[in-house]
């Protein structure tokens, strides 16, 4: 799939941690080492101070920094720039832009995964549908 969307694996590194310690601590280096364009993060139990160092990181090094985790019950606000909530529809993903630096909330609008996944994907019914964006690089 990251080769159809126009990945090159080869500029691609996956890093496999032992636990969320190492996870957080390799993402902060990635961040900042300035090698790397954009780093993702699957966490579950970032904390506010830990937001904060990988934000600073990732000014530091000049990479984008994307953070995966579950909505959970009882959770906080995160000091980020951007926090979407996404969903599945029959289209492909519904995206509901929950914060945004500098303000207002846009209306949550549909990414068509048509394209990338058919098989996944019913015909398209809204209106609002936004086509999938093609990423041709995670690092530089």
């Amino acid at each position: 799939m990251l080769v159809k969307m126009g990945f090159e694996l080869s500029r691609i590194l996956i890093i496999e941690p032992k636990n969320a310690k190492e996870a957080l601590w390799s993402t902060e280096q990635c961040l900042k080492s300035g090698c790397c364009e954009g780093v993702f993060l699957w966490h579950q139990g970032l904390e506010v101070h830990q937001a904060k160092r990988l934000q600073f990181a990732a000014e530091t090094g000049e990479a984008l920094s994307v953070v995966m985790r579950q909505q959970q019950p009882t959770s906080f606000s995160l000091p980020v720039a951007l926090a979407l909530e996404l969903a599945p529809c029959p289209e492909g993903i519904k995206v509901t832009v929950t914060k945004r630096k500098g303000g207002s909330h846009s209306q949550p609008f549909t990414v068509n995964m048509a394209q990338a996944w058919p098989s996944l994907t019913q015909q398209p019914k809204s209106s609002n549908i936004v086509p999938l964006p093609r990423i041709h690089s995670l690092t530089g």
